[in-house]
């Protein structure tokens, strides 16, 4: 399901105000399973082929699951929404002058939620039936060395079932400016910038806008073009640089911590950390630079030409560091920004126009 709203105000002829909304909502509902009679569950959890041994033998007895399969569910529910206020302003002060400017701000969020479970001894062929699995006093190895504890039983006692609750908001403001003369030489400038509950809470990385320049020279516009070289109907140069951000969203700035079930040994419930904190997460930037010149010889033969360069520092997770004020004391992974990649390219097109139709 979803929906949107697009409202519109001409204020006055050069300025207007544009609303933008929209609401999404989607459900999903998986399953999958795997019978008592597939390899798959005959390798994992049985040892033999489905019903080629007797109850009483060995095997039987050391099978985890002798009957039923594996079931999957999932059901997943994601919506979000976007809100967008901007104004914009266009004026042309004579027929040489004109500028175009934007101002705005963006609100967004998404929220994923979703409950998945395992069960195992389904039988789907019996009327949807879960059979129970070996217990820990009838398992019986072959090798005849019973382990202490749950043993290989573990993982199906102890459930497959998991829950997700995720929210990802950010908050956006963002503003352009483009300049035109004579329809020939245009300037412009974009700057935006981004406030989110992914990033951390370094007050640095509160506020680290993105922004981009750019310029373009109409060349074949200019006089002395149109009266010595009328074979190029077209030469334009342009040239962009600027600064784009992405968040990483798989990464949490903040402390996971992981609260598991009761410790055996203490009879407390046990919990672990799965991820230290890290304030000076932030986005994963990229600086760009661009230069083009696109060129049109005889209205037949049409050439780009683009020479860029792009350096980033994306998420890096190689780091190790040891937290000595965290018991036991022990090295976690941490994440971040490095300058790992630098790229560098040149693209030519090229077209030729061998016959054009005459009016």
């Amino acid at each position: 399901m979803s929906a949107s709203l697009d409202l519109k105000w001409n204020i006055l002829d050069w300025l207007t105000y544009q609303f933008t909304g929209g609401y999404s909502n989607n459900n999903s509902t998986n399953e999958a399973w795997e019978t008592e009679q597939t390899f798959y569950i005959a390798e994992t959890y049985r040892g033999y082929d489905f019903n080629s041994v007797s109850p009483n033998s060995k095997e039987f007895g050391a099978a985890l699951l002798p009957f039923g399969g594996e079931l999957f569910t999932n059901n997943a529910q994601q919506y979000s929404y976007n809100i967008q206020n901007k104004l914009q302003f266009s004026k042309a002060f004579n027929n040489e002058n004109r500028i175009n400017a934007l101002v705005g701000m963006e609100l967004r969020s998404s929220t994923n939620k979703g409950v998945s479970n395992t069960v195992w001894g389904y039988a789907p062929d019996r009327g949807e039936v879960i059979t129970l699995p070996t217990t820990p006093q009838a398992f019986t190895p072959i090798t005849g060395s019973k382990d202490e504890g749950w043993g290989l039983l573990k993982k199906i006692y102890d459930g497959g079932w998991r829950k997700v609750n995720t929210t990802d908001n950010y908050l956006s403001v963002f503003a352009t400016l483009a300049y035109s003369l004579k329809n020939r030489y245009v300037v412009n400038a974009n700057i935006r910038n981004d406030a989110s509950n992914r990033f951390g809470q370094d007050a640095n990385h509160r506020i680290d806008p993105t922004y981009s320049f750019g310029f373009s020279w109409r060349a074949s516009e200019e006089d002395f073009m149109r009266k010595y070289v009328k074979w190029i109907t077209t030469l334009n140069f342009r040239g962009t640089y600027g600064i784009q951000g992405n968040a990483v969203t798989r990464i949490s700035p903040d402390l996971i911590l992981n609260q598991g079930k009761v410790a055996n040994l203490y009879n407390r419930y046990q919990s672990t950390i799965s991820q230290i904190p890290n304030p000076n997460l932030s986005w994963e930037r990229t600086k760009s630079w661009n230069f083009g010149v696109d060129l049109e010889l005889f209205s037949m033969f049409y050439m780009n030409l683009e020479y860029y360069t792009r350096r980033s520092n994306a998420i890096w997770n190689n780091i190790h560091e040891t937290q000595r004020w965290y018991y036991p004391q022990q090295r976690y992974r941490i994440h971040i920004n490095f300058y790992p990649d630098t790229e560098t390219g040149l693209c030519i097109k090229c077209q030729f126009e061998c016959f054009q139709e005459l009016e």
